[in-house]
């Protein structure tokens, strides 16, 4: 998930921005599932 692409798309997908995204990958890794939980919290 570190292209850009992919950080642009799994940010549109889960409604937060680009930069967030690379946030929670620098702190949590690169696991899928566990990103969609974690943008899920930053959505609430």
């Amino acid at each position: 998930a570190d292209e850009d692409y992919e950080v642009d798309h799994f940010a549109k997908s889960n409604g937060i921005a680009p930069e967030q995204v690379r946030d929670l990958i620098r702190r949590h890794g690169n696991e899928r599932a566990t990103l969609e939980r974690e943008a899920k919290r930053m959505q609430s």
